[in-house]
């Protein structure tokens, strides 16, 4: 079994149908785990988005392809776009500054120049061009 498979199963059991399916991928799980971790920001709920953010990131770092990848474009960049842009202050406030630096150019792929700069203004850090 796969290591993120079996890291989501450990976390998520619940997830289980989906995740034994031999087609299920981590996209799959990150786009399970967005709208828990939008509701996990809204309601102040450590105890579901600590393992959630924990996940993604543990994703993020990896060096297959397919896990950082589906981390940036699964994840965090609906974490941020759509129904999280309202939450774009809690979301950068909890996310490393190592995460914002790796997925900083996934997020223009979604929003406008108008988002991007308001991104760049509540991030403390030095981001790449």
């Amino acid at each position: 079994m796969a290591v993120w498979r079996r890291k989501a199963l450990e976390q998520w059991p619940e997830l289980r149908d989906t995740l034994q399916e031999p087609w299920s991928s981590p996209s799959d799980v990150f786009e399970l785990l967005v709208p828990r971790a939008h509701e996990a920001f809204e309601d102040g709920d450590e105890v579901t988005l600590a393992p959630i953010l924990d996940y993604a990131a543990w994703c993020l770092q990896q060096r297959a392809e397919d896990l950082w990848t589906s981390a940036g474009f699964n994840f965090y960049d609906p974490l941020l776009a759509g129904h999280g842009w309202h939450l774009r202050r809690r979301i950068l406030a909890r996310l490393e500054d190592d995460v914002i630096r790796r997925v900083w150019g996934v997020w223009p792929l979604s929003m406008s120049e108008e988002q991007i700069a308001e991104l760049k203004r509540l991030v403390p850090i030095e981001l790449p061009s």
